[in-house]
């Protein structure tokens, strides 16, 4: 089951992408980085992927706004194209440093809205994300 389960990671901070892609594929999953909502994109376009780790707080290069995982999450879920290879209702796992509440909301309410399957708060261990992992990839 994980060496068919592909996975993709969207995280900007360098250091926690590689080695949450390091410990996936010790594992035994398959697993791709990328650090913003339109890189997360093409590789979608590229790539079928099974289970999203979505860090919701991603700042985009463009706009230097952090909400670049919300930004992936609406994307994913209303395509500007129809090239996707991964499926819209692919379980997306977000992850996040810590909970803050901008403009009246709050962010991890915001992606359970789009569809997140599950939320988890950094630091996590990997244990807990290889189960979550594990208990979604199943389902989809």
């Amino acid at each position: 089951m994980r060496s068919e389960t592909n996975v993709l990671i969207l995280e900007d901070d360098p250091y926690l992408s590689i080695e949450l892609r390091a410990s996936l594929l010790e594992q035994g999953f398959s697993a791709s980085i990328c650090k913003n909502a339109t890189e997360a994109m093409e590789l979608c376009s590229q790539d079928e992927f099974h289970v999203a780790v979505v860090d919701i707080f991603v700042v985009e290069e463009e706009s230097l706004i952090p909400n670049g995982g919300i930004t992936f999450m609406s994307n994913l879920k209303n395509p500007s194209s129809a090239t996707l290879k991964t499926s819209k209702n692919i379980p997306v796992i977000a992850i996040s440093g810590g909970v803050s509440i901008q403009h009246g909301s709050n962010p991890l309410v915001t992606a359970m809205a789009l569809g997140a399957v599950a939320t988890l708060s950094k630091p996590f261990s990997h244990e807990q994300l290889i189960t979550t992992i594990e208990e979604f990839a199943s389902a989809s």
